[in-house]
């Protein structure tokens, strides 16, 4: 049995003047718009991330750290920050570094600073147009002819047929509350930091992000997934990295998945290595991104570097150079099977 496809536009248009029916199609079209546009395409939660990172440039031979909050009164046994820590750690290991549980064993101290803002309340509008009788299309005259006792009589009926259109529109407001969210994580040498010289400072990282979450348990783990590339790296400026809720480098972030079993990438010029990436994440669309990145700004010296294996004892893969976007997607592809 042949099914029949369901056309709202044809139901509300039925037994309507041809005029009228074209105008309900145009504003069915708005609504389903606006629709849209108030409930989002998808259920899937898409974060919009800002990373802005900066290092001091000096070589670390030992990436070992141990992690302290980043709040003066805030107790190292906090369980809010017990929570947090274990994303940052995953994000850690993920990029390179170890995290250990005994601060004596560690070369490097991270602190660990997060928060989120006051509400805010965002307001927009839209229109939504309004339909009715603008005039009349056509007009009918008809009418019958009688005669009786030898008088004709004409009797007339005239139909205007009425023309549709919008005619105004109404103003809709909508309402809705943002919050700022950030993470800060800092690292310094700990040999100079206990011994009060100067504070040497390694690297710093800031993640921050807006949306409609005020709740930055469930967010915490997506900005942290968005900054692994990114971290103890130097960006440059504030960058914008998007991705949704269930990206497979926020599944690293919060179950730790494969945190040893890794690809390495790195992605530049022989001159400026501002895209290496070192990341247990399946490598695919954010490598690719990179790699494109980096052959704008150097067609010619473009480079990539393929690895597989536990940390810093990897697998040579693949190398190249070459301006050929397609057989770079198809290494990372397969460096991506491999991985797996």
């Amino acid at each position: 049995m042949k099914s029949k496809k369901f056309d709202a536009v044809s139901v509300m248009g039925r037994n309507m003047p041809e005029g009228v029916a074209s105008n309900v199609q145009i504003i069915f079209t708005i609504l389903v718009f606006f629709c849209m546009l108030m409930t989002g395409c998808t259920a899937t939660t898409r974060y919009c991330v800002m990373i802005d990172a900066i290092n001091g440039k000096q070589p670390i031979n030992k990436k070992c750290c141990y992690i302290f909050p980043g709040f003066k009164d805030l107790p190292s046994d906090d369980l809010q920050f017990l929570e947090y820590k274990g994303h940052v750690k995953h994000g850690l290991q993920a990029k390179g570094y170890s995290v250990v549980e005994d601060v004596n064993e560690a070369n490097i101290i991270v602190f660990l600073t997060y928060g989120i803002g006051e509400p805010k309340l965002q307001m927009y509008s839209y229109y939504v147009p309004v339909i009715g009788q603008t005039g009349y299309k056509s007009t009918h005259t008809y009418g019958s002819l009688f005669s009786f006792n030898n008088v004709t009589l004409f009797k007339a009926k005239t139909t205007n047929e009425p023309e549709y259109g919008i005619v105004g529109d109404m103003t809709h407001e909508v309402s809705y509350t943002t919050y700022d969210r950030h993470i800060i994580i800092d690292a310094y040498d700990k040999i100079a930091l206990m011994e009060n010289q100067n504070n040497r400072q390694l690297w710093q990282t800031k993640i921050f992000s807006t949306g409609r979450s005020g709740d930055l348990r469930s967010v915490f783990p997506a900005l942290i997934a968005a900054a692994i590339p990114f971290i103890s790296e130097n960006t440059g400026k504030a960058i914008q990295i998007d991705l949704t809720e269930d990206d497979e480098s926020v599944k690293v972030i919060i179950d730790g998945k494969d945190i040893h079993d890794q690809i390495l990438v790195h992605i530049g010029d022989y001159y400026n290595e501002r895209y290496s990436y070192h990341s247990a994440i399946p490598i695919s669309d954010r490598a690719i991104l990179f790699y494109q990145q980096a052959l704008e700004m150097n067609p010619y010296n473009t480079f990539a570097y393929l690895g597989l294996g536990k940390i810093y004892k990897y697998k040579y893969l693949k190398s190249w150079n070459k301006n050929d976007l397609r057989k770079s997607k198809e290494y990372f592809r397969k460096a991506e099977t491999l991985a797996r």
